[in-house]
């Protein structure tokens, strides 16, 4: 049998362990009632955004129109960051003057609207028009180069889809379809000749590199011995202070090390 304070002792024990885990379920905090409020209310949003996406497909079926597959789904436990209104000008702003050879496409109006298309065209342009932003003070000549190919491969993009549109209805004419594969070869030409001012660009860039630091060994190997009698007096100045070393206070130095005889 085991003593009476062993038995004692088991059951304070238990009981605050008891204790201790009551309280612990009492000191955790809810959850933020308004943060999970907004992020309900943020997926059921997305949710009905998909919803008519998928209902004005069908009906486009049914009305034998040409249809588009669905863009993928945003993430419901991780919806995506809305732009506000002066975020978004202030990024519109960088496009600056717009051309993409369609007079009836205006891409600022575009991007300017609230629809999912959207939004979602302007979450994806996003980045590239942030680090544009960054670049206008800093390099005006690689910016105005970066601006033109962003806004060629949107211009490829939008002659390349009105394409597929035509292609998918049967009542384009001919003409139409011709029109519109010069405008895709033409937004493609206008892609290329920005790729290779870039490229001219760097290429030149990288010359400028190349001649500055062929200068700089054509200078140095001009005066090779003077290079290398300022490094020797350099070196040896630095050996002559490392074998000095500071100076000592008044007094011989303290020898700290014990004798055999202590």
């Amino acid at each position: 049998m085991k003593p009476a304070h062993h038995v004692i002792g088991l059951v304070l024990v238990t009981s605050a362990a008891m204790l201790g885990h009551a309280h612990a379920q009492q000191d955790q905090p809810e959850p933020d009632r308004a943060m999970l409020q907004h992020r309900l209310e943020q997926q059921l949003k997305t949710l009905d955004e998909r919803r008519a996406m998928i209902q004005g497909r069908l009906e486009a079926l049914r009305q034998g129109k040409p249809v588009e597959p669905l863009p993928p789904m945003d993430r419901l436990d991780k919806p995506p960051q809305s732009l506000t209104a002066e975020q978004k000008h202030r990024l519109l702003s960088v496009l600056g003057e717009v051309d993409l050879g369609d007079s009836e496409f205006d891409l600022r109006a575009f991007l300017s609207r609230d629809t999912p298309e959207s939004a979602r065209m302007m979450r994806r342009l996003a980045p590239r028009l942030r680090k544009l932003t960054g670049l206008r003070e800093r390099d005006p000549e690689l910016f105005e180069l970066q601006r033109q190919e962003l806004l060629s491969g949107i211009g490829i993009a939008h002659a390349m889809r009105h394409l597929v549109q035509l292609r998918h209805h049967g009542e384009a004419s001919e003409a139409e379809l011709q029109d519109a594969r010069q405008g895709l070869k033409d937004a493609i030409a206008r892609g290329f000749e920005v790729k290779a001012k870039l490229a001219r660009l760097e290429l030149k860039r990288a010359h400028d590199r190349y001649t500055a630091i062929s200068e700089e060994l054509e200078h140095a190997e001009a005066n090779r011995e003077q290079r290398i009698n300022e490094r020797f007096d350099e070196m040896m100045q630095h050996l002559g202070q490392v074998r000095d070393g500071p100076p000592h206070r008044d007094g011989p130095p303290r020898d700290r090390r014990r004798s055999r005889d202590d």
